[in-house]
């Protein structure tokens, strides 16, 4: 039988496997070679130099510094693609024709646009691009970054078309499935995100009784999520635990207005493990469409009642374990009704996200290799 083999560019470092777009790469690679794949894993990277974990998971290994000169932003090229241009990885792709190629994020593939590939491709979509930088670019108050941010999403608009020499894009959502689907017919497969989760956690604490709302603060459309989020609270008597392993000063002077909420730092992975197992409910809110949230699978995998709105997740079979809210009204009264009962593990739970457990995605991904053919 001959050894299963796939090639993977990535687009950072997947080790640590500490912020959302790693996440997925970092375990599907660990779901390829569970089931016998061997990965040949190109890396480009900014300062994340440790491949010590990667090279017990992968055959070979490589790293290709990001040139993020000046210069780079005045290109039509997106400067997120353009910054990840390589000659030497096109040359070690293109050394091992009988590979398939797997892109992870349209933000690797300047090679992909640039040459003539006779491997099989395959384009990892972890979101629409250009809204994605456009919705950064609303929520974004510094002028400057603004327009950085507008700039960049008007040309991954533009450069989007380096999709029609892709074999198969692998969409993150059913929103992003509909939208390639209708520009490049009949070569996208709709492939969750591979999150790490494995068992649904059965016993928790049940005696604490507040609300939790995690993300990384860093990032502007998580600041506006978490302001609303506090907003829902100056009327309610529960308590509310914003945790993020920073705090901008926005949400700090919120914070000291309101005697219900308070903020943890979780530069600690155990800490958030902690509070999402003793937290009575997670909320989780986006102000844009931007593919799965992640976050969503850690609260529904390690923590109790989720109240999520629909930009966090259009998955159905996702939202029906969900508490769903879009308005104030309709979260708080959420809220409110979460509070006054007892958590009690769910089987149905248990059984819907067995389906999004790393080796049942990748055994999706492994056939579609095998046959060439979209389950």
């Amino acid at each position: 039988m001959a050894s299963k083999k796939i090639q993977i560019i990535a687009f950072n470092n997947p080790y640590p496997v500490n912020y959302g777009g790693v996440i997925d790469v970092f375990y599907k690679i660990e779901a390829l070679k569970e089931i016998g794949y061997q990965v040949y894993l190109h890396i480009f990277y900014d300062d994340r130099v440790n491949i010590s974990v990667l090279e017990k998971l992968c055959e070979e290994v490589y790293l290709y510094k990001r040139n993020k000169l000046f210069y780079n932003f005045f290109s039509l090229i997106p400067f997120s693609v353009k910054s990840r241009n390589s000659k030497e990885l096109y040359a070690r792709i293109t050394n091992k024709t009988n590979i398939p190629v797997l892109f992870e994020s349209i933000q690797t593939t300047y090679i992909l646009k640039k040459f003539h590939f006779n491997n099989e491709t395959l384009v990892r979509t972890h979101n629409i691009e250009h809204e994605y930088y456009f919705g950064i670019a609303k929520s974004e108050s510094c002028f400057f970054k603004k327009l950085i941010f507008y700039i960049e999403g008007w040309k991954l608009k533009r450069y989007q078309s380096v999709l029609k020499k892709a074999d198969i894009i692998l969409t993150l959502s059913e929103r992003d499935t509909s939208y390639f689907n209708s520009i490049f017919k009949g070569k996208t497969l709709f492939l969750p995100v591979f999150h790490g989760n494995k068992k649904v956690k059965e016993t928790m604490n049940s005696k604490s009784k507040f609300a939790l709302y995690h993300g990384d603060l860093s990032i502007s459309d998580n600041v506006e999520s978490a302001i609303f989020i506090c907003s829902l609270f100056y009327n309610l008597k529960q308590e509310l635990v914003i945790a993020s392993s920073v705090l901008p000063n926005r949400i700090k002077k919120i914070i000291k207005n309101y005697s219900n909420i308070k903020y943890i730092n979780i530069r600690e992975e155990e800490v958030l493990e902690d509070l999402l197992a003793k937290a009575h409910v997670n909320i989780l809110v986006s102000l844009q469409e931007s593919g799965t949230k992640l976050k969503v699978f850690n609260a529904l995998y390690k923590g109790k009642y989720c109240i999520v709105n629909a930009n966090i997740v259009d998955d159905k079979n996702i939202l029906k374990l969900c508490y769903v809210a879009n308005t104030k009204s309709e979260f708080q009264k959420s809220i409110q009704e979460i509070f006054g009962k007892d958590y009690q593990f769910s089987s149905e739970r248990a059984r819907v996200l067995k389906n999004y457990e790393s080796l049942n995605l990748v055994k999706k991904l492994s056939y579609y290799l095998e046959t060439n053919k979209i389950t």
